[in-house]
């Protein structure tokens, strides 16, 4: 079997397994849960666009931007009201609603 349809397959069984393995979550299921990403926190976008700038100030060049429901992994770093993503890179606060993480609270 060629080594790009491998790459293919692959690739689809890991995102069936995330579709599969992913839940809704409850209000009453307020347990911490560890964090998707590797990141201290995850949050979700509730905003319908995003910009995402290269430092924590709207004169910071937009160098992404990102969508209503998608879930993304935060630092627990928070500054001009901006929440740092990672390196060079954050989104406004009050666009994200908190998932998981105590450190982010």
């Amino acid at each position: 079997m060629p080594k790009r349809t491998l790459i293919i397959i692959a690739a689809a069984v890991i995102g069936l397994a995330y579709l599969v393995d992913r839940q809704e979550p409850s209000e009453a299921d307020d347990a911490p849960r560890a964090p998707l990403f590797g990141t201290p926190c995850d949050f979700e976008v509730i905003d319908a666009a995003v910009p995402v700038h290269a430092g924590p100030a709207a004169n910071h060049p937009v160098i992404g931007e990102l969508t209503s429901g998608m879930v993304i992994g935060a630092h627990q770093v928070e500054q001009e009201g901006y929440r740092q993503l990672g390196r060079d890179r954050w989104v406004p606060a009050g666009a994200l609603r908190h998932i998981s993480g105590e450190l982010c609270r």
